[in-house]
């Protein structure tokens, strides 16, 4: 259209930090398991490839804790998670993104016993 006026802006970033306990099944190689929790949660919030549909994070779109059980919980070798912490809060539900906003992970620490 003639009169459309296209505005581009950098992304604001909302960064998140996660801490994550998972218990591993019997027999399962917890260094190997480690690397894949860190893995996939980097994958999952990368804002180029991530989200569930791997085309990158929604701008503006909220991150649940519920979606971070769910795939942590899907991976082989998870039992299931021990301990969930999103910005240092075990209870928070959701990390709130704004509009034009994107989840940046700012901090991962897994650890699987």
């Amino acid at each position: 259209m003639i009169t459309t006026i296209v505005h581009v802006v950098v992304p604001i970033w909302s960064s998140v930090g996660v801490m994550i306990e998972v218990q591993s099944k019997s027999g399962v190689n917890r260094d190997t398991l480690t690397q894949a929790v860190g893995e996939a949660m980097a994958s999952f919030l990368d804002p180029y490839e991530g989200w569930a549909d791997h085309r990158g994070w929604p701008y503006g779109r909220d991150l649940y804790r519920s979606e971070l059980y769910q795939l942590i919980e899907s991976l082989e070798g998870v039992d299931h998670v021990i301990a969930l912490q999103m910005n240092g809060s075990a209870t928070t539900s959701a990390i709130p993104v704004g509009d034009y906003h994107l989840v940046g992970l700012d901090g991962l620490a897994v650890t699987v016993t």
